[in-house]
């Protein structure tokens, strides 16, 4: 493969969500839903979401840290 300038790039074997993501959910993210939970807050917004995996992600580690009276907003 050649690559030329004002050209694009083509990857078709490589996959975003298991090549190059990072993890959705961080350690601060983990510590702001668990202050979250601990202050009765009733809505969690979602950033950069991309499935709904991600919302269900989040939605594990909320009820790990009692927030199952969270609802979480997100657009996917």
């Amino acid at each position: 493969m050649q690559i030329k300038p004002d050209r694009s790039v083509d990857f078709p074997a490589m996959d975003f969500r298991t090549d190059l993501k990072t993890q959705f959910i961080t350690e601060r993210d983990v510590e702001v839903m668990k202050i979250a939970a601990e202050n009765k807050v009733a809505i969690v917004c979602l950033s950069c979401v991309e499935s709904g995996q991600d919302v269900q992600e989040a939605r594990q580690i909320l009820n790990s840290v009692r927030g199952q009276h969270v609802s979480i907003y997100s657009k996917i």
